[in-house]
């Protein structure tokens, strides 16, 4: 939203259009960092799963081989 600058001096409206955009630049790379921390987050979940999975057939291959020594 612009802000109105009827009254104020050129150099004045030029300062405050120059701030609106610095926090409409500020707004955007916020969006795009908490875009990223999602992305990052949701990487980490699918290799905690997949860690887990490769755990879990570890420890049955290795009960599978336990088993066949003492058998």
């Amino acid at each position: 939203m612009a802000i109105d600058t009827t009254g104020l001096s050129s150099q004045q409206a030029s300062m405050i259009r120059a701030q609106e955009q610095l926090n409409n630049q500020s707004m955007a790379n916020s969006l795009a960092m908490m875009k990223l921390q999602q992305q990052q987050q949701e990487q980490q979940q699918a290799i905690t799963a997949l860690s887990t999975i490769m755990k879990n057939g570890h420890d049955a291959n290795m009960a599978v081989i336990r088993n066949a020594k003492a058998g």
